[in-house]
């Protein structure tokens, strides 16, 4: 009810420019590559917009849009298909299986599944809908994965991996700078399509405020969709 009073107050007689709070759902890996970029200009271009972030999960996120909590979730996982959103951007997202410098699978012209059988994984946390793709594909390729470690935090996972504890899978725009400098090299993946996007949506009943409108017109925007 307080959520809906707020909604009211920002939206009732709401002029053209955008006014009042913006809550925003995101997935930690798009927060900490593309939402920064994104928020700058946002902020730059509607100053009287006070923004909010709360991180989740696509799993979250349904959560989160049904109660209310978010106006709009831009998530990175499977795809969100519901009937009651509504999903203005859908961009396939690149996922790479990554190794530190001199582990012996970068000699592989090939991984499939099978070749990470006993290899040490580090994952981002359950609920997470890449790893539940990846743990889907080793798990119909009868391979048992070897968990050394979980976090829910990119940063961790890039920072272990390339101490050498083991392999990971997370989003090539997570590992830009990583990628140039070499501290991260990806493994030749052939195995099964992660089947990942990047989403914006919103509750097909939300009011679309001219703050939200305006956050979803740059998202296109930034992301050339």
């Amino acid at each position: 009810m307080l959520r809906l009073s707020t909604d009211i107050k920002n939206n009732i007689g709401e002029e053209t420019t955008p006014k009042g709070l913006l809550t925003i759902g995101v997935a930690e890996s798009l927060c900490v590559i593309r939402l920064p970029e994104i928020i700058k200009e946002y902020r730059q271009l509607y100053p009287e917009v006070e923004i909010s972030l709360k991180f989740g999960s696509c799993t979250d996120f349904r959560h989160f849009l049904n109660d209310n909590l978010i106006d709009v979730a831009f998530s990175l996982g499977a795809k969100i298909e519901s009937s009651k959103f509504i999903s203005e951007i859908e961009s396939d997202e690149p996922m790479l299986l990554l190794a530190y410098p001199g582990h012996p699978l970068l000699q592989k012209e090939m991984i499939l599944p099978q070749d990470l059988e006993g290899e040490s994984l580090i994952l981002t946390e359950i609920g997470c809908s890449y790893r539940a793709s990846f743990e889907r594909i080793l798990k119909d390729a009868g391979v048992t994965p070897h968990i050394t470690l979980e976090s829910g935090s990119i940063h961790a996972i890039k920072l272990f991996t390339m101490s050498g504890l083991g392999i990971c899978l997370l989003p090539k725009v997570a590992v830009q700078e990583e990628l140039k400098n070499g501290a991260l090299l990806p493994l030749n993946w052939c195995g099964p399509d992660f089947e990942i996007i990047s989403q914006v949506l919103y509750h097909k009943n939300k009011w679309v405020s001219s703050a939200l409108y305006a956050f979803i017109q740059l998202c296109k925007k930034q992301m050339r969709i």
